[in-house]
């Protein structure tokens, strides 16, 4: 699966991925998924990321990052994470629903 992610929807789908809860083979997927998604300290700094506690930002808030996930079983838990995730903010409602275009989910009750 090939996604073009904002920043934003990079960050969220990293939350998504640390609200997971289960059995240790869903925490495997989990950490899995945010070794392919965490950013670098370089790409932090092309976004000019800043964190102070809990809060983070960013300057650039057009920049889009190529990324693979290349097994289809940890995209399909992607898909399934992101379409059951309830705390989705409607003033993002836009980038939510091109994350949504982009993982294949078709409508808010839809998981693989």
């Amino acid at each position: 699966m090939k996604l073009n992610l904002t920043t934003w929807q990079r960050m969220m789908c990293i939350q998504v991925l640390n609200d997971q809860r289960g059995h240790i083979t869903t925490l495997r997927k989990a950490l899995k998924l945010l070794d392919i998604l965490e950013m670098s300290e370089q790409e932090r700094a092309e976004v000019g990321m800043v964190q102070q506690g809990d809060n983070i930002q960013w300057a650039d808030q057009e920049r889009r990052f190529p990324l693979e996930i290349a097994d289809r079983e940890l995209a399909a838990f992607l898909k399934r994470a992101v379409a059951q995730y309830q705390g989705w903010p409607v003033a993002q409602g836009r980038l939510v629903l091109d994350l949504f275009e982009q993982l294949g989910i078709e409508n808010e009750g839809e998981s693989e």
